[in-house]
């Protein structure tokens, strides 16, 4: 079992030219959690696994470069198919 801790984004604020804002990817004994998805992360997100096989999501504050592409993976969750259940969300 590979655990791992992938970097989507560093920007603050707003994300440079080939780059994102803030945003991770936890994986964990098959576990999968994303802590925070900032402008332009879900993308990078994607690339390593897709929506369905997020198993949860932390958003640790209401600022868009910590959370605008949430909305974006809502998306995904809902038109990407693959999943039934809720993905559990933990915010502020």
């Amino acid at each position: 079992m590979c655990n791992s801790l992938t970097v989507l984004g560093t920007c603050g604020a707003w994300p440079e030219a080939g780059r994102a804002a803030s945003g991770f990817l936890l994986e964990a004994y098959g576990f999968r959690l994303v802590l925070d998805l900032g402008y332009a992360t879900l993308p990078r997100l994607l690339a390593r696994c897709t929506a369905s096989e997020v198993d949860a999501v932390v958003i640790t504050h209401e600022h868009p470069d910590h959370c605008a592409d949430l909305s974006a993976l809502c998306r995904a969750l809902l038109y990407g198919g693959g999943r039934r259940d809720r993905v559990p969300l933990y915010c502020p």
